[in-house]
């Protein structure tokens, strides 16, 4: 029972951090776009949280 309850413990942190991180994205393209970002940069904004996304989903991978 134990085991369980760490896993819905892990599973709903990762969903939490992977939640934040398009919170951040969101506003970091906003700011981006306001401060008149071009198409480039934006794109490798987006990359970059990509690959940030991409860790946390592994780790929900790994924890399964």
């Amino acid at each position: 029972m134990l085991d369980l309850i760490r896993f819905q413990w892990q599973v709903r942190k990762i969903y939490r951090s992977i939640d934040k991180l398009s919170q951040e994205e969101t506003a970091a393209e906003k700011k981006a776009q306001q401060a008149g970002a071009n198409a480039k940069e934006l794109h490798e904004l987006g990359h970059s949280f990509f690959f940030e996304r991409r860790m946390l989903e592994d780790e929900l991978m790994l924890t399964k």
